[in-house]
């Protein structure tokens, strides 16, 4: 009997440290995906779930051409979940087939893109695809981009970086 609970003992802390390790690679490979820099950046938004309400509006607004292309570019992607602190009926506003609201679709997410690659260092203006100029604020440990904070930054792409924020940003 001794031996059985001793093997058992002994046993435990293997599958513990099994299951354990499993885990740990299963999110790696996740963030492997997620980071592919073979992909581009409408690949590795398409790769990761919680961009998907962004995703519908790029597509709708017709800008997702420059985020599969060669030329670099810095997306702030606000995930479903920012969408869904919008205005009730805001965003379907937005993706109806009415022309302002096809206007300021494109202005909203055209305002989440940058060309070439932000790096979220220190404080800095950059200009939007939209055409105007967003602030960004970075200190240790946190950083800001116009009124969203930044909540994952430096997801890598063949042709630019995502950086997640926490609010859809919104073009005055």
């Amino acid at each position: 009997m001794k031996k059985a609970m001793s093997a058992a003992t002994s046993f435990l802390p293997s599958c513990v440290l099994g299951v354990a390790l499993l885990a740990g690679g299963v999110a790696e490979a996740d963030q492997q995906q997620q980071q592919d820099p073979s992909r581009n950046l409408l690949e590795v938004a398409q790769a990761d779930g919680r961009f998907s309400t962004l995703l519908d509006a790029v597509e709708k607004a017709g800008l997702d051409e420059p985020l599969q292309g060669d030329q670099t570019y810095t997306l702030f992607a606000p995930t479903n979940e920012a969408f869904g602190t919008l205005q009730p009926g805001q965003l379907d506003e937005w993706m109806s087939n009415d022309k302002a609201s096809h206007r300021r679709l494109v202005e909203v997410v055209s305002y989440h893109m940058v060309e070439g690659e932000v790096s979220l260092e220190g404080s800095s203006e950059v200009t939007t695809l939209q055409g105007t100029d967003m602030a960004i604020d970075a200190q240790e440990g946190s950083a800001s981009v116009g009124n969203a904070a930044v909540v994952e930054s430096d997801i890598k792409a063949s042709n630019g970086v995502i950086h997640v924020v926490d609010s859809v940003l919104i073009p005055e």
